[in-house]
């Protein structure tokens, strides 16, 4: 019988470490096509190292247009401030997932 709990459980676990991983995927994939149809370049060039400035030649209005983009996408409200932790693709990806999780 407990065996048979355990087995369960594991299951439910690695089952919610896939969906939390997939999830992240799924997010870091629709940060990437946004951010792709801003600045008119390929979503497959765009990776979690990707940085804004250096790679895709961002400046403080494109970042501005950035947040007000991210903001309707996923209904969080970045602000300017935001901007310092979101220097590469994979930061941006980390500051909206911290905006959805401190939204629930």
């Amino acid at each position: 019988m407990h065996s048979a709990i355990n087995a369960a459980g594991n299951t439910i676990v690695r089952d919610l470490a896939s969906d939390i991983a997939g999830g992240r995927q799924h997010l870091l994939d629709r940060i990437r096509h946004l951010l792709a149809w801003q600045f008119g370049v390929d979503a497959a060039t765009i990776e979690s190292q990707t940085e804004l400035v250096d790679h895709l030649y961002a400046d403080s209005l494109d970042l501005m247009e950035m947040t007000h983009i991210l903001n309707r996408e996923f209904d969080i409200e970045l602000e300017a401030e935001h901007l310092a932790g979101m220097r590469t693709v994979g930061g941006v990806e980390r500051t909206v997932t911290a905006m959805l999780h401190n939204r629930e």
